[in-house]
C-alpha cells in the first residue's frame, strides 16, 4: 500500500514538472528510435491497481491519436486510485506506534506514525488452581436493575459493599476483586458498586473463556474527573485476551476521549460521544451477532459494521472489569455497576 501511494505522488508530481521527472526520452510522433524505453500510462495504472509489475515499452513514442480501448488516461489513474485511497481511511490510533504509514485521513495526508500501543506477547501462563469461594448473599434486586432472563450469561449488581467477591446473580462466575477497597455506596440502583479509582479491578478465570456466537455485553459507569480529548492515556473499562492472541476491549481512547470497543476480527468501532461529566452515570452497550457489531450509548445507536462473526474468546488471560487484561495498567478512574453479559443481540435496555 505505501508503494502504491508513494508510485501515485511521484506521477502527479511528474506531471506538474511537465514530463520532466519521466525516466527515458520521447520521441516526437512517429517511428520510435532505438533505446527510447519507456513505461505507458496503462502499465503504471495497472502497477497502481493491482500490484502488476511492469518493464519499459522498448523504442517507445509519444502517441499520434486517441487512447484505445485497453488503454489508460490520466482521468483514469485519478478517479480509480483516489477511490482505493478512500477505501483505506486508516488514522494513527489504528496503526501499532512506531510504524509509518501513509495516511489518506483529511488533515492528516502523507506519511504519519501510528500511535496505537502494541499488545505484549509474554509466555502464556495458566490461573493457578484456587479453592472455591463461597456465594454471598444476594440482597434483593434494586428497582431499575435488571433480572435475570432465559438470555442471561453473568448478571453483577455489585450490592455487596463489604469484600473481595462479587456474585454472579445467576450462580454461575463469580467476580473476584483486588481489594476490598474498591467498594463505594451507593451504586447506579443498589445499595453499592465498584469504584476502580485508578487503582482496583474485577475479575475472572473463566467468564468469556465461551463466548456466544451471538451477544450483548452492557454495563453503567461513572467517570470520578471528567473525560474528553484531553485525556492522557487508555482507561479500560472490560479487557479479555484469547490464546490466539486476540484482543477484546472497551477503552476510553486518548487525544479523542471516546470509547473504542472491539474484539478479535471485529473491526473498531467508536462512539460519537467523546466527552463524559465526572459524577455522571451513562450506560454502554455492545452487541454482536446478526445485525453485525454494534455500540450503544445511553440507549442510542452510535456506531456498527456488517461484521457478523463473534467475539474473541478463550482462556489466556482472564477477564477484567477496570483494567488492561494483559498488564496489570490503563485501569479506570471510576465506578461501574450493573454489569450483563447476553446470548442475545439486545436493543433495549433498563435506562
Amino acid at each position: 500500500m505505501r508503494k502504491l501511494m508513494t508510485l501515485v505522488l511521484a506521477l502527479m508530481f511528474a506531471v506538474g514538472m511537465g514530463g520532466k521527472a519521466i525516466a527515458g526520452s520521447i520521441d516526437a510522433p512517429g517511428a520510435p528510435s532505438a533505446g527510447s524505453g519507456m513505461y505507458s500510462i496503462s502499465q503504471i495504472y495497472n502497477y497502481l491497481n493491482s500490484g502488476i509489475d511492469v518493464t519499459p515499452v522498448p523504442n517507445f513514442q509519444e502517441p499520434g491519436a486517441a487512447p484505445g480501448s485497453t488503454m489508460k488516461t490520466m482521468k483514469d489513474i485519478y478517479d480509480d486510485i483516489k477511490a482505493k485511497f478512500i477505501q483505506c481511511p486508516a488514522s494513527i490510533a489504528d496503526v501499532k506506534s512506531g510504524v509509518r504509514f501513509f495516511c489518506t485521513e483529511s488533515g492528516r495526508w502523507g506519511v504519519q506514525t501510528g500511535t496505537a500501543f502494541l499488545i505484549p506477547t509474554p509466555t502464556p501462563t495458566r490461573t493457578p488452581t484456587q479453592t472455591p469461594t463461597p456465594i454471598p448473599t444476594l440482597t434483593p434486586t434494586p428497582e431499575g436493575a435488571y433480572t435475570p432472563d432465559a438470555n442471561t450469561v453473568a448478571l453483577y449488581h455489585f450490592n455487596e459493599n463489604t469484600g473481595t467477591t462479587s456474585a454472579d446473580a445467576t450462580g454461575s462466575y463469580n467476580l473476584t476483586l483486588s481489594s476490598a477497597s474498591i467498594w463505594t455506596a451507593p451504586g447506579k440502583f443498589g445499595a453499592s458498586a465498584l469504584n476502580c479509582a485508578g487503582a482496583y479491578y474485577a475479575s475472572s478465570g473463566t467468564l468469556l473463556d465461551t463466548a456466544p456466537n451471538k451477544g450483548t455485553i452492557e454495563l453503567w459507569f461513572c467517570p470520578n474527573i471528567t473525560i474528553s480529548s484531553s485525556l492522557g492515556d487508555y482507561q479500560m473499562l472490560l479487557g479479555k485476551v484469547n490464546m490466539e492472541g486476540h484482543e477484546m476491549q472497551l477503552t476510553f481512547m486518548p487525544g479523542t476521549g471516546k470509547l473504542r470497543w472491539f474484539s478479535g476480527p471485529i473491526p473498531y468501532l467508536y462512539s460519537t460521544t467523546s466527552m463524559w461529566t465526572g459524577g455522571t452515570w451513562y450506560h454502554v452497550a455492545t452487541t454482536w451477532g446478526a445485525r453485525g457489531a454494534e455500540i450503544w450509548v445511553n440507549g442510542v445507536l452510535e456506531d456498527s459494521n456488517s461484521d457478523t462473526g463473534k467475539i474473541a474468546d478463550g482462556s489466556w488471560y482472564d477477564f477484567y472489569l477496570g483494567r488492561y487484561a494483559p498488564t496489570d495498567s490503563y485501569k479506570f478512574n471510576g465506578k461501574i455497576d450493573e454489569f450483563r453479559l447476553s446470548n442475545v443481540q439486545r436493543s433495549t435496555f433498563n435506562l
